[in-house]
């Protein structure tokens, strides 16, 4: 049994851990060539099995293969009787959906654990909202926003944890929309930032939509920058370096007059860190590119996804020593 656990314990580390605290969002060749081989090498006995086709699900999207993907998470819903697992499958295949920009069966994925869910209805209840935005849906579009609000007013479907008060921000923005009409490029640029923000944008294989939809943005974003943000990080995973430079920069420049304790100061944040990674790949711009990283740490604090982009700094600072 201590054989197949600690088996289980390295492919969570290869495949869920480091990913989640990459510098760029790319993953590891050897991360993925070490998980690849615990999976061949359990596969005789354990491959049919519900965690093993889940963590073969794990390695598939991480390759960008989210076909593939689909169908171990799919394989390993169906195998398994444990709710709690059942539920991670049905969240990793909302999550392959949307990074797919397949909006129709991300709702699908995400309207049922917004039921089943006992610990984050808020946080699916907004994915659902935002499927139906970009999808333009403005019938069940209003319907969910209604359902959302009553989620509101009860306080136990609420706790002030960093991930609701994350939704609760973007949620005023949209239904500040409402009171005009909704723009669905409005909810398009938050599933972009909510890509990019749990790393997925470099497995995303319409990373080039995602681009255009950020060029054609023109102004009609509900955070100022995040539309440049989002293409100044695409256009890096493209190594399109100099372009991706050139958006970060303009995030800075619409952004200059707002104070680093603006609600939505984590797009300056996340603006520096990426000018930072690229200047330090180079050897004539690191001292600039660790100026951006420490501007970070010594300007911006309580900002959205703060922990973990203090970790991928000091990765990178470290880096920069050794």
């Amino acid at each position: 049994m201590r054989a197949p656990l600690a088996t289980l314990t390295l492919l969570w580390y290869h495949t869920i851990v480091r990913p989640f605290f990459s510098q760029t969002g790319h993953f590891s060749k050897a991360s993925l060539n070490a998980a690849k081989i615990l999976l061949d090498d359990n596969d005789p006995e354990f491959g049919t099995s519900a965690f093993f086709l889940f963590f073969q699900g794990r390695v598939c999207r991480l390759q960008s293969n989210i076909p593939g993907a689909i169908q171990a998470f799919q394989g390993a819903l169906e195998k398994s009787p444990q709710r709690e697992v059942q539920l991670l499958c049905l969240h990793e295949i909302g999550w392959c959906y949307l990074a797919s920009l397949s909006y129709v069966e991300a709702f699908h994925s995400f309207n049922i654990l917004k039921k089943r869910s006992r610990w984050s209805k808020y946080f699916y209840t907004y994915l659902t909202l935002l499927c139906l935005g970009a999808l333009d849906n403005r019938k069940e579009l209003d319907k969910f926003v209604q359902s959302f609000l009553s989620l509101q007013s009860d306080p136990s479907n609420y706790s002030t944890n960093q991930l609701d008060d994350f939704v609760q921000k973007r949620l005023n923005k949209l239904l500040d929309t409402f009171k005009v009409e909704p723009q669905p490029i409005h909810f398009k640029m938050f599933v972009y930032e909510l890509l990019y923000l749990w790393s997925l944008l470099a497995s995303a294989p319409p990373i080039t939509i995602i681009v255009q939809d950020c060029l054609s943005c023109d102004g009609e974003e509900p955070m100022l920058g995040l539309s440049k943000l989002i293409l100044g990080a695409s256009l890096n995973i493209l190594n399109r370096k100099a372009e991706a430079l050139t958006a970060l920069e303009s995030v800075l420049l619409v952004r200059k007059d707002l104070p680093s304790t603006a609600p939505d100061a984590h797009i300056t944040a996340f603006a520096l860190y990426e000018m930072g990674i690229i200047l330090i790949e180079n050897y004539e711009t690191q001292e600039e590119g660790r100026a951006c990283l420490l501007k970070i740490q010594s300007s911006f604090k309580n900002f959205d996804f703060e922990s973990r982009l203090s970790v991928r700094i000091h990765g990178a600072l470290r880096s920069l020593e050794e």
